[in-house]
């Protein structure tokens, strides 16, 4: 017996939300995937090898290598979550992939940066303006 219950399926009287599930999962396997590899790009970003790493957190190679590989769906724990940003000396924030949100304040920081970085030049404008009225 096959019912259909908006997106859901019921077979045999058992609720299947295989569905929401595996969208589920494929949204949580691609956002493993960016920390990996932004774990990578810090890592490289500091001059440390895979070896490096490994030493430093006192696994095997081949361990680290799987933590690195956006492939591979093994995982780590939460405490070696902490050591390689304490080792890549980062936030563990920085590992996440951003949000439109977050994206859009950083490039209007930089436009601010940008303006304030020519400041003094516009200061000086505005002073001469003003010195025309003296």
């Amino acid at each position: 017996m096959l019912q259909l219950l908006g997106d859901q399926e019921v077979i045999g009287g058992i609720l299947n939300k295989g569905c929401k599930l595996t969208t589920k999962r494929n949204n949580r396997t691609k956002q493993v995937a960016i920390v990996k590899g932004r774990i990578k790009e810090f890592r490289k970003k500091r001059g440390y090898s895979q070896d490096d790493m490994a030493e430093a957190l006192g696994v095997h190679k081949n361990t680290y290598q799987s933590y690195e590989n956006p492939n591979d769906e093994s995982q780590f724990s939460i405490i070696r979550f902490f050591e390689m940003c304490e080792i890549l000396g980062i936030v563990p924030g920085n590992l996440f992939p951003l949000g439109e949100e977050t994206i859009q304040a950083i490039k209007e920081a930089q436009e601010l940066v940008k303006y304030l970085e020519q400041a003094p030049s516009h200061a000086n404008k505005a002073r001469e303006r003003l010195n025309r009225y003296e």
